[in-house]
């Protein structure tokens, strides 16, 4: 059987680490590089089993390449700390382990990611994407944009049939989010002054997009709230440069 490491970026992540660490227990190697936690976050990856490396914070990229460096294992498993596997992807993985590298086999998997929110997990609209997040070892590194970053994996990449939970519990964890994304994406996007449609025009049409033609609706009230959220992110990150495009011309 090949061998498994997990990696996991983390700060001030109490509430969710443990659920992430024990969602891999088959992980031959665990490695959590944390950034300045005040909370017990390092003391629970510890009890976990988890190698607990402090790290000033350089970037999500780099931060998180920077824990994909320090394993040792045949394959490596990206994840963040609200996320876990599903009972159904850990037993893939594990049958992905237990196969014998053949000439042209995938040196990536997508997993796809499928939110919970408000207790509920959102399956239609807006909800699931399939990042890249397990890889063989030295066959791939993060990109080096700042937000959305990703693995590029240099080789054959496939989709597992199973996936992972990411868990978003309340609106205000969404809406802390957002603005946390929002900031980083105005120190690197190119400033300018957006006009009706990218401020109004564009987060209705995305509403009625993710709720009516791909689905949400489906997912019932946390659904339309989840897709709600979306479209406001859209709405705020182009309010935000239009504030910054006032400020600049006075």
């Amino acid at each position: 059987m090949q061998t498994l490491g997990l990696a996991v970026i983390t700060k001030n992540e109490e509430a969710d680490i443990e659920r992430c660490l024990r969602s891999v227990p088959f992980a031959d190697q665990v490695v959590v590089v944390d950034s300045g936690s005040t909370d017990r976050t390092i003391e629970i990856a510890e009890r976990c089993g988890a190698r607990v490396i402090q790290r000033a914070w350089p970037g999500f990229p780099k931060q998180k390449q920077f824990a994909m460096d320090q394993m040792e294992t045949d394959w490596v498993l990206v994840l963040d700390a609200d996320e876990r596997l599903t009972d159904e992807a850990q037993a893939e993985i594990r049958a992905i382990l237990d196969r014998p590298r053949t000439a042209g086999g995938p040196d990536g998997y997508r997993i796809s990611r499928f939110p919970r929110f408000l207790g509920r997990e959102l399956r239609h609209g807006r909800g699931p994407d399939s990042p890249v997040r397990l890889l063989r070892r030295g066959r791939g590194r993060y990109s080096s944009r700042e937000f959305h970053e990703g693995i590029l994996v240099d080789g054959p990449v496939a989709e597992m049939s199973s996936g992972m939970v990411h868990e978003c519990s309340t609106v205000v964890d969404r809406l802390e989010k957002i603005q946390a994304e929002t900031e980083l994406e105005m120190r690197y996007r190119p400033e300018d002054r957006p006009g009706v449609v990218r401020l109004f025009v564009n987060p209705v049409r995305f509403f009625l997009s993710f709720m009516f033609r791909r689905g949400g609706w489906r997912d019932g009230m946390e659904g339309a709230i989840w897709t709600a959220l979306f479209a406001f992110q859209i709405f705020f990150r182009e309010a935000r440069f239009f504030e910054a495009s006032l400020k600049d011309s006075r």
